[in-house]
């Protein structure tokens, strides 16, 4: 049976000669694996990785794996490709979600956060403010007491700046390089040792 599943892809790698597989992540299902049959002389019919896109697929036979059949193009990050460390910052956030993605209760959230975060990047917004951003509001929604035990681990300094991120898009933040960056290698080593999260 033909389905159809919204989503953006977070990664594509070869399988046999000429197919390739995606991982999908949807608001709806979380993540999905799925194989597209292709030609070597022909990966125009290919989505690219960070395109959001509808994906029509149908059931293996004799496995969970989806064979996809068509899709459509929503959206694509453009610019991304052309800012190595906005790319970067979204493979990172790629890995990240492939990595907690099973202890989620609530995908349109994340999917909302990461879509955000993916347009900023393309936007040519610092890196590490999209980071910020989306780390922080990640743990936030999951019930972590981010504002309680990380924020409050801050000096006045830092809080200051921590405050002006949050406050701030990340397009139009007058926030330093070097002051997030800071932000966020304290938020990093926070995230991974006072929650159940796992590192990229």
């Amino acid at each position: 049976m033909n389905s159809c599943l919204r989503g953006i892809i977070l990664d594509r790698r070869s399988s046999g000669e000429s197919g390739m597989l995606f991982t999908l992540f949807s608001p709806e299902k979380g993540l999905a694996v799925l194989h597209k049959r292709g030609s070597k002389k022909n990966t125009s019919r290919f989505p690219d990785i960070f395109d959001e896109v509808n994906i029509f697929s149908e059931q293996a036979k004799a496995s969970e794996l989806r064979f996809i059949s068509d899709f459509e193009l929503i959206s694509k990050p453009e610019k991304l490709a052309f800012i190595y460390e906005n790319f970067e910052a979204a493979c990172k956030l790629s890995k990240f979600i492939k990595k907690n993605i099973k202890y989620l209760e609530n995908f349109e959230e994340v999917y909302s956060l990461f879509s955000s975060a993916l347009n900023a990047l393309n936007e040519g917004s610092n890196a590490s403010l999209v980071l910020i951003k989306f780390f922080y509001l990640f743990a936030k929604k999951e019930g972590y007491p981010i504002k309680e035990s990380f924020a409050k681990s801050l000096n006045s300094e830092h809080l200051e700046t921590l405050s002006l991120v949050l406050k701030q898009s990340a397009k139009d933040c007058t926030v330093s390089r070097q002051k997030s960056l800071e932000i966020l290698k304290f938020l990093e080593v926070w995230l991974f040792s006072e929650t159940d999260f796992v590192k990229e």
